[in-house]
């Protein structure tokens, strides 16, 4: 009798795997599906399907600036280069050869890999100052891939998606908070005041625009401004924001 139970356990686990089987989508059988594979700044896990991209932080004479877009495949590597097709959509503002280098029909993933990338040229013009242009590049079904995987709902309540066939890319040449700027250290951020630091500890602008600056550093540039912030009140000469308030630090080195 026991003997007869563990027959029926087994057939009962050998039909459920078959089920899952069935119920698997099969990404090795026929041609596989391409996305793109891009991540969030400071962020080792955390892909992303949009980039807010600014010259701002760059010297004035800087024209251009090349950014890698990475992409990834389905399906089993190919010995061989295998071409994807690639298109801008309608939401795009962006104006090629003007605010961007004009795309290729097709980009490459090269042989041995699922995962590469192709480079973007875009081009600083005196209208991103005010205002912005976004680029949305599309990945397109071909020969060689499909786009089945289209997108993922991130918050059920508001319908809010995650696309992965499509990247934004918004380009301007306007100032925005640096990516390591904390308030608790440098206060509320103010264009004035960035620059006021950067010029006080020998740092360019873009070396607060990136996500590993070190606490020693942080702190640093904080505690240096503050002090500096202070001496000068102190001797009559308070340094104001562009609003007349008083210039202040954040809470962590006051």
């Amino acid at each position: 009798m026991r003997l007869y139970k563990y027959i029926i356990i087994l057939a009962g686990c050998a039909t459920g795997l078959l089920s899952c089987a069935k119920d698997e989508p099969d990404t090795f059988s026929g041609k596989g599906d391409v996305y793109f594979y891009n991540f969030a700044a400071g962020a080792a896990v955390q892909t992303t399907d949009s980039l807010a991209f600014t010259f701002a932080f760059a010297k004035g004479s800087l024209q251009d600036s090349v950014i890698n877009v990475a992409f990834r495949a389905t399906g089993p590597v190919s010995a061989t280069d295998r071409q994807i097709k690639l298109s801008v959509t309608a939401a795009t503002s962006a104006i090629a050869g003007k605010h961007f280098e004009a795309l290729p029909a097709n980009i490459t993933l090269h042989a041995g890999r699922v995962t590469d990338t192709f480079q973007l040229r875009l081009l600083r013009t005196a209208d991103l100052k005010t205002t912005p242009v976004v680029l949305e590049l599309e990945l397109q079904p071909n020969e060689n891939f499909g786009t089945q995987l289209q997108y993922r709902i991130t918050n059920p309540l508001t319908g809010a998606r995650y696309h992965y066939t499509t990247y934004r890319i918004i380009i301007s040449d306007i100032l925005v908070k640096p990516i390591s700027w904390i308030d608790g250290y440098f206060g509320t951020f103010t264009a004035k005041k960035l620059f006021l630091m950067c010029g006080l500890v020998g740092i360019s602008p873009d070396y607060l625009n990136v996500p590993n600056l070190s606490l020693p550093e942080r702190t640093y540039f904080a505690t240096f401004t503050h002090r500096y912030l202070l001496e000068q009140a102190a001797a009559g000469h308070p340094i104001l924001e562009d609003d007349g308030s008083p210039m202040t630090m954040g809470s962590a080195v006051q």
